[in-house]
């Protein structure tokens, strides 16, 4: 695979989520018990990218050629002793050499996620940033060893989302932290509300969202949505679109009994941010 369908592949990787949660890793649409995993580790892969312009790709292209027809013709002035063609093809071979050495190339090295499964080795996704993937690995390998980790990381963006079950949070479970400190325009009841009320409205739907066929593309709604509340400017256009999203998918289960409660207070989070 050359340097632009790799690189593709990683942009694509951009917009998946891998999420650690009882017992299972989630990436993408593709799942994982942790139990079946021996091993995590980092891979990495060395491309080279052509740089160039058209038209010095087009003088390459012409060396190569002027390489290639001089390796014919030494091979022909080998073969009769003709000593002329035999200096020909050396200056042909020089030509063409120098042309295709024009190319302007840049290395790239990606570094991967892989795991060691009972099937064997699967790579998950790669990034230029080896801390990140580092980071990922920390978190994976703590996950076989702590069934009590639960971690949303969004590949693109590179948020780590902690949901860990800790001494204090054992009685009561949650999927989502809430880290909005850095809101320095929002109220102190403001945050409170984010906190308290709204928090326990999303834990509350995330639940009942397990119920339902369209449980994983929901969630990946809800998680957008709690991943723009904890940056730096929440995108209130996000946050209405991913909740349009949620309400689409689920307007027709009536086992969803939290959407008019967590709708309202998405109206009043949006309101918030916007002011």
């Amino acid at each position: 695979m050359g340097y632009e369908e790799f690189a593709q592949e990683v942009e694509l990787s951009k917009h998946r989520t891998l999420r650690i949660e009882d017992g299972i890793l989630q990436y993408g649409n593709t799942t994982y018990p942790l139990r079946n995993i021996s091993h995590v580790k980092i891979i990495q892969k060395e491309l080279e990218e052509n740089k160039s312009g058209w038209f010095i790709k087009l003088l390459a292209f012409i060396g190569g050629i002027l390489v290639i027809l001089g390796l014919i013709v030494l091979l022909v002035a080998c073969s009769d002793g003709s000593g002329g063609a035999g200096v020909v093809s050396v200056v042909l071979i020089i030509i063409g050499g120098w042309i295709v050495s024009l190319q302007k190339k840049e290395t790239h090295i990606f570094y991967g996620l892989a795991i060691e499964t009972n099937s064997g080795s699967n790579e998950l996704f790669f990034s230029e940033d080896e801390q990140f993937i580092k980071r990922v690995r920390d978190i994976l390998s703590k996950a076989l060893a702590n069934s009590d980790v639960r971690t949303t990381i969004h590949i693109g963006d590179k948020n780590f989302i902690d949901n860990s079950v800790t001494n204090n949070q054992a009685e009561h479970h949650t999927h989502y932290n809430f880290n909005i400190e850095h809101h320095e325009g929002l109220s102190k009841e403001e945050k409170e509300f984010l906190l308290h009320d709204f928090k326990e409205s999303v834990e509350k739907l995330y639940e009942e969202l397990g119920s339902i066929k369209e449980s994983q593309v929901t969630r990946e709604q809800l998680d957008e949505i709690v991943k723009e509340i904890n940056s730096e400017k929440p995108d209130v256009g996000k946050i209405k679109r991913a909740y349009e999203k949620i309400k689409s998918a689920t307007e027709a289960y009536d086992t969803i009994s939290s959407l008019g409660e967590f709708g309202k207070m998405v109206g009043q989070t949006v309101i918030m941010f916007m002011s």
